[in-house]
């Protein structure tokens, strides 16, 4: 009786080291996922941000049609830059209980889409 007491509470034990340490490595997993998301979130605003003083200038010297041209383009890139800082928001503020695939996923997608957008009118201004 005393040797199933003991064999259980080691198992027990056994179980529980091994659930903090899986516990342990997936808050180290997330932690590495929220930091690669935030540089790359971080690098598209900066991005963004450089392309918008880039069109204020080239405003300046544009005739009146293109001028109308870069100030939709300029709109749409505040916009983007918008959405890259409420996502980025997001990434900081989720708890880490919180954070699941789905809420990865969905930075992600809202990312690939932003950039893709943002480079399509960097394209367009050249």
């Amino acid at each position: 009786m005393k040797k199933t007491a003991i064999l259980i509470f080691l198992t027990v034990g056994t179980l529980g080291i091994c659930s903090a340490q899986k516990m342990k490595s997936d808050s180290v997993d997330i932690n590495l996922e929220r930091a690669a998301i935030s540089k790359e979130l971080m690098q598209l605003r900066d991005s963004i941000n450089v392309t918008i003083k880039l069109i204020d200038i080239k405003i300046v010297k544009a005739p009146g049609d293109k001028k109308e041209k870069l100030e939709t383009d300029q709109k749409e890139l505040v916009e983007y830059r918008n959405r890259v800082k409420f996502d980025l928001q997001e990434t900081s503020l989720t708890a880490k209980n919180a954070w699941t695939t789905a809420s990865v996923d969905r930075i992600r997608t809202s990312t690939n889409s932003t950039r893709r957008e943002y480079n399509r009118i960097r394209k367009e201004i050249k």
